[in-house]
């Protein structure tokens, strides 16, 4: 988007205080900003595809990653539900992946990312304890808030950034996720939609496959959203 929707001509009439006063924002120009920010020509380009990461782990080593950085995380339980705690779930991922993605294009993006995360915790980059902690946390939630997460962290570990119009393309689109997480608690809350769930995930992932192209939603977010079995 070009440099015309943002400039605004200073007032040239001194104001009290001795400083230019800029002049009222243009309706129109700020209509054609936010038709063009809430469409498919401003988003983030399709993440880039994990690289292979081996198993090369025990699940016990696993484990002892997190234990040494994620305060509390032996008592992390799925769902708060007895005995089923996170660190188990979170040793398992790491080998065989989440069979919520089985078979789907993403199965060995996001368990190579999985890997990547450990792995990187084990050689201890800079700030391992939130990383490791961000994972951990969402091990306490569905497959699809887990890998949300795995996807999150595991692409900051991989060094992918951005220019300037990307860091914008990139903070846009969280507001847009944000609409979606909004527009998700509207519905639920008019009765024009049912999720069971205490954090309505899989209702807010059913939005985003379908609402998000035709905003510019993350790519990722769209990518994993159509593949959510509990979206329908």
């Amino acid at each position: 988007f070009g440099s015309s929707f943002f400039a605004a001509p200073a007032d040239p009439r001194p104001s009290s205080s001795g400083h230019g006063r800029a002049m009222p924002l243009d309706p129109t120009r700020v209509r054609r900003l936010a038709r063009m920010l809430m469409s498919p020509d401003v988003r983030v380009p399709e993440p880039a595809h994990a690289q292979e990461e081996f198993a090369i782990l025990t699940e016990a080593e696993v484990q002892q990653i997190f234990i040494d950085h994620v305060p509390g995380v032996k008592d992390f339980l799925f769902r708060g539900q007895p005995g089923q705690h996170s660190l188990k779930f979170l040793a398992q991922v790491y080998r065989n992946g989440w069979q919520a993605f089985a078979g789907t294009p993403l199965h060995e993006h996001l368990l190579w990312l999985m890997r990547l995360v450990v792995h990187r915790g084990r050689d201890g980059c800079p700030d391992v304890a939130g990383h490791l902690t961000e994972v951990a946390e969402a091990f306490q939630d569905c497959q699809a808030v887990q890998a949300r997460a795995v996807e999150r962290v595991g692409l900051r570990l991989m060094g992918v950034s951005a220019d300037f119009k990307g860091l914008t393309m990139r903070f846009v689109g969280e507001y847009k996720s944000l609409a979606l997480k909004m527009l998700t608690a509207d519905r639920l809350s008019k009765g024009f939609a049912v999720d069971r769930d205490a954090v309505p995930t899989h209702y807010e992932n059913r939005l985003t496959a379908d609402v998000g192209p035709l905003v510019g939603a993350n790519p990722e977010d769209v990518r994993r959203a159509a593949l959510d079995r509990h979206a329908g």
